[in-house]
C-alpha cells in the first residue's frame, strides 16, 4: 500500500450489511497482504534492508486495518445511539 494512498468509508448512504461487508473485504485482503509480506520475511534471507521494506509495508498494512476497525466501531457505536 502507498503511503499516500488513504481510504475513507462513507458509511452515511450504506446499510449495516454493507458496511459490514465492506470492512471485512477490506480486512481480509489487508491480512493476507501482511501473511504475505511475514511469509516471505521468514522463507528468504534477505538483506537488512529489503528486509526493512517488508517490514514497513506489513506494518503499514497492519495500521491501515487498525484504523478502519476504529471506524467502523465508532459507525456501530453511533447507529446504537441512533
Amino acid at each position: 500500500m502507498d503511503e499516500e494512498q488513504h481510504v475513507e468509508f462513507d458509511f452515511s448512504k450504506k446499510s449495516n450489511e454493507e458496511v459490514l461487508s465492506l470492512f471485512f473485504h477490506e480486512i481480509r485482503a489487508s491480512v493476507s497482504s501482511i501473511a504475505g509480506y511475514l511469509s516471505m520475511l521468514k522463507a528468504m534471507n534477505l538483506p537488512e534492508e529489503d528486509a526493512r521494506k517488508f517490514i514497513d509495508n506489513a506494518l503499514n498494512r497492519a495500521l491501515f486495518v487498525h484504523e478502519h476497525v476504529k471506524q467502523v466501531f465508532e459507525y456501530l457505536d453511533e447507529q446504537r445511539k441512533d
